[in-house]
């Protein structure tokens, strides 16, 4: 599984079906040439496995954690790791702006983004001003329901 490029774990975990250290060893083998992660309504993600992500899948241009509220806010952070990312997808996740902000200020190559329903973003004219000034690539950006 060394050629695995495009992983979809998506609505998957539920009852336990897959633990982080299952899924830890599975990136650790399989990670390294990832380019697509798509793990919306990952019911097992927690801080450790987006740790896990960031330090394995260093090729990585696209992920997706759409609807991944469980979550916790801290573990967003790690993505910033993540220098590769052209494609982000957060809706529905409970991202803050610190974490976001250091998200766009080293994943410089982000050409779509989605932040839709990210209601723990305080001051989204904070954030614009840095995809301003850091996203130049920045393509597609989705705020649906963001709250100012």
């Amino acid at each position: 599984c060394i050629l695995v490029q495009w992983l979809n774990l998506s609505w998957t975990g539920n009852r336990g079906t897959i633990s982080f250290s299952a899924f830890s060893r599975f990136l650790k083998v399989c990670g390294s040439e990832l380019v697509r992660l798509e793990l919306s309504c990952g019911h097992f993600l927690n801080e450790a496995c987006l740790e896990v992500i960031a330090d394995t899948c260093l090729n990585l241009q696209e992920l997706n954690f759409s609807s991944c509220d469980k979550i916790p806010p801290q573990a967003f952070n790690h993505i910033a790791k993540l220098c590769n990312l052209t494609r982000l997808i957060l809706y529905r996740t409970k991202i803050e702006q610190t974490a976001l902000l250091s998200i766009l200020n080293f994943c410089s190559e982000l050409q779509h983004l989605s932040l839709g329903s990210c209601v723990m973003i305080e001051d989204y004219d904070t954030v614009a001003s840095m995809m301003g000034a850091k996203c130049k690539k920045l393509r597609t950006l989705d705020l649906w329901r963001c709250k100012n």
